[in-house]
C-alpha cells in the first residue's frame, strides 16, 4: 500500500458556511449573508433562522426549495429541504421568476419565466427544463398581443396547456382617474396556449370588462408623456409596458370547469372569469365585490389584529386548492410600504379564506386563516402561499402545513394547519422600506416541492496545495456519497473526462483493482476533502447514490503546484480548467 493511501484518510468538514441561528448579528452585517464556493462560481445566501422545529417540519429526502435569486446574475435555485443546503443554480439570466416544479405530458419540469427587466411588469418567456436541466419549451404569447410574456405567471394546467399573463399598451379614456381620452393605459391581459406549438387558445384584458375608475391605483403625471406614447410618438409604444398601471394582473389559475381566477392587485380583487365569454362571475372584494363576509367572532378573535375576510389588499398568488373551488389562498400584501416589526391590522399576511357561491343570490366569504411573520413583516410586493404538500394540482393532498414567502422581505414560514409557526427563515436581511433593487435579494415566490435532478454535466473539483479537495455538483439532487480514488500515474484512470452519468459502470471496471482513498458523505452543496500532503498524484472522485451506485465523477485531477488559479479569495486554489489531464 502507498504511503498516501494510509495519511489521506483524514478528516473533513462541511465546506459550506453553517445555517446561522442569530438574528441581530445577520441583521446588522457581523455575518455576511451570502457565500461563494471553491469548486464553482455561484453565489447563494446564507440562511438565518429563528424557530425551526425540525420534529414537525413537513419534509422528506426529496423536498426541495424553490426560489428566483440575483446577485451578480439572475436565475432560478433550488435548496435541499433538510438542511438548506444549494443544489442547483443557474445565474446566467438577465431577470428570473417564479421557479417551480411542474407537470406536463407526465414528465416533471423546472419551470420559470425569464426576461428583460422594467418597472412592475416585464417581457420574456416561460421555460421548461427536464431533469437533466436540458431546455424543454420556450413560450411566449402570441396574437392579437404584441408583447412577449410578462413575468407574473407561467402557470400549467390540468389539460397540459400554459397560462401567461401580459401588460399591453393601448389607447384608453382615462379621464375617468384624471387622464386624457388618448391616454396610454397598460392593459392587463392573460392568454391559454398550448405549449408544445404555442397556439393561442384563450385571450382576455381587463379593459374589456372592468372600467378603469374601479383601480385604487392614482393616476400620476409623473411618468413621461412621451414614454406613454403621445399621438406623434408611437416608435416602441409595445416594447415595454409604459402606460398607466390601472389593473396590474399578477397571478392567474385555471380551473377544471375551464374557468380562470384573476387576481388584479390593483382593484383589490379576485375575480372569477368564465372561461367562455371571459366575463367576471363574481368578484371577491374590491369596488365590485360580490361577498358578504360571515366570518365567526371566534376566528375573528383567534387572528389577531384581522380586518376580516374582506380586509386585504395589493395581493398575490391566489390559488383554488378544492374541487369545490371554494378554498383560496393568497398572499394579502395588505399596504403599499414596507415594514419590519409591523404591529397591528396593516401587516402583510398568508390568508386561507372559504367562499360559498351555490346561491348566486347569497355569495358568502369567511377567513379560516391568517399567518404572521414573528417579525411583523409588511411587504410592499411580491409574496406567495401555498399549502403543504404542494399537490400536483389543486385537489391531491391533504394540507397539513402551510408555506408563507414574505415577498420583497427575504423571509419564509412554515406553519401548522392549526396555526403554529415552526419554521422562520431569512436569506437576506430584512429592512424597512426594502423594495426591488434595494439592499439584498428577493423572492417573488418561494415553492416547497420533490424534484430529481440529474445533471449531464460532471462534477466540480477544486484542490489546494494543502492537501484538501472541494467537490460539488451542480444540479444533482442524488448524491449521497463521495469517492476518492487515487493513483500515482494517470494511466491508472480510464482517458473518459467528466461524463456525468454514461460510461459509469466501465469506468468503476476499468478501474479495478485500484482501492477507494477515501469515503466522504455528502455534507452541503460543496463537500470538503482533506487528502494531507503525502497523496497521490492523480484523483478522480465518483458521487454515489444512496443505493451505493455510481452516478457520476469528474475528470481525473492532477494536484500538481505549478498551476494556482483563483476561484476565490487566494491564489492557493486551482480552478477547474487547470486541474484535469
Amino acid at each position: 500500500m502507498h504511503p498516501w493511501l494510509v495519511t489521506a484518510l483524514a478528516g473533513f468538514a462541511l465546506a459550506d458556511q453553517p445555517v446561522l441561528h442569530d438574528f441581530e448579528s445577520y441583521q446588522n452585517g457581523t455575518h455576511v449573508p451570502e457565500q461563494t464556493y471553491y469548486s464553482s462560481d455561484i453565489t447563494s445566501p446564507v440562511f438565518n433562522y429563528g424557530e425551526w422545529r425540525k420534529d414537525l417540519i413537513l419534509s422528506d429526502r426529496s423536498f426541495h426549495l424553490f426560489f428566483t435569486l440575483d446577485y451578480t446574475g439572475a436565475g432560478p435555485y433550488i435548496f435541499r429541504d433538510d438542511d438548506l443546503s444549494l443544489v442547483y443554480s443557474d445565474p446566467s439570466f438577465d431577470y428570473a421568476m417564479n421557479a417551480r416544479v411542474q407537470s406536463f405530458d407526465g414528465k416533471q419540469y423546472l419551470t420559470f419565466w425569464h426576461g428583460a427587466r422594467n418597472r412592475g411588469d416585464s417581457q420574456g418567456f416561460c421555460v421548461f427544463y427536464d431533469e437533466h436541466y436540458q431546455l424543454a419549451w420556450n413560450v411566449t404569447l402570441g396574437a392579437p398581443l404584441t408583447v412577449d410574456a410578462d413575468m407574473h405567471e407561467c402557470a400549467v394546467t390540468s389539460d397540459d396547456t400554459v397560462l401567461l399573463t401580459a401588460y399591453q399598451d393601448k389607447r384608453f379614456d382615462l379621464t375617468s382617474i384624471g387622464g386624457s381620452t388618448n391616454d396610454m393605459l397598460a392593459d392587463s391581459c392573460f392568454q391559454e396556449l398550448n405549449i408544445v406549438d404555442s397556439e393561442v387558445l384563450f385571450t382576455w384584458c381587463a379593459s374589456d370588462h372592468f372600467s378603469p375608475d374601479m383601480t385604487y391605483w392614482n393616476y400620476t403625471s409623473t411618468f413621461d408623456t412621451r414614454r406613454r406614447g403621445s399621438a406623434d410618438d408611437t416608435a416602441g409604444s409595445y416594447t415595454t409596458s409604459s402606460g398607466i398601471d390601472v389593473y396590474h394582473i399578477n397571478s392567474l389559475q385555471r380551473t377544471a370547469e375551464g374557468n380562470y381566477l384573476v387576481s388584479l392587485r390593483n382593484l383589490k380583487t379576485l375575480v372569477y372569469i368564465d372561461g367562455k365569454t371571459g366575463k367576471p362571475v363574481w368578484n371577491l372584494n374590491g369596488k365590485l365585490n360580490d361577498f358578504t363576509d360571515v366570518t365567526s367572532p371566534e376566528i375573528l378573535s383567534a387572528n389577531e389584529g384581522s380586518e376580516g375576510a374582506l380586509g386585504f389588499g395589493w395581493q398575490h398568488h391566489a390559488r383554488f386548492w378544492d374541487d369545490a373551488i371554494s378554498r383560496i389562498t393568497f398572499f394579502d400584501n395588505h399596504e403599499l410600504s414596507t415594514q419590519l416589526g409591523c404591529t397591528g391590522p396593516s401587516c402583510s399576511r398568508g390568508r386561507e379564506v372559504r367562499i360559498t357561491t351555490s346561491n348566486p343570490e347569497n355569495l358568502t366569504v369567511e377567513l379560516v386563516h391568517d399567518f404572521r411573520s414573528s417579525h411583523g413583516l409588511k411587504s410592499v410586493i411580491f409574496g406567495s402561499m401555498h399549502p403543504l404538500p404542494y399537490p400536483d394540482g389543486p385537489t391531491k393532498a391533504e394540507t397539513k402545513h402551510y408555506l408563507v414567502s414574505w415577498g420583497v422581505n427575504a423571509e419564509f414560514t412554515e406553519h401548522t394547519s392549526d396555526g403554529r409557526l415552526i419554521r422562520d427563515v431569512q436569506y437576506s436581511p430584512l429592512y424597512s422600506g426594502h423594495s426591488v433593487g434595494g439592499i439584498g435579494v428577493q423572492s417573488s415566490r418561494v415553492y416547497k416541492q420533490s424534484w430529481v435532478g440529474k445533471p449531464l454535466w460532471p462534477p466540480s473539483i477544486a484542490f489546494d496545495r494543502n492537501g484538501t479537495l472541494w467537490v460539488s455538483w451542480n444540479g444533482a439532487t442524488e448524491v449521497k456519497e463521495w469517492v476518492v480514488f487515487g493513483s500515482d500515474t494517470a494511466a491508472a484512470f480510464p482517458e473518459t473526462e467528466g461524463s456525468s452519468r454514461e460510461g459509469s459502470e466501465q469506468v468503476v471496471e476499468f478501474m479495478y483493482p485500484l482501492e477507494p482513498l477515501v469515503r466522504v458523505a455528502r455534507a452541503g452543496f460543496e463537500t470538503k476533502i482533506e487528502l494531507g500532503h503525502e497523496r497521490p498524484a492523480y484523483v478522480k472522485v465518483f458521487a454515489h447514490d444512496v443505493n451505493g451506485q455510481v452516478i457520476g465523477y469528474t475528470g481525473t485531477l492532477w494536484l500538481g503546484h505549478e498551476m494556482h488559479l483563483r476561484y476565490k479569495d487566494t491564489l492557493s486554489y486551482i480552478a477547474l480548467s487547470g486541474l484535469l489531464v
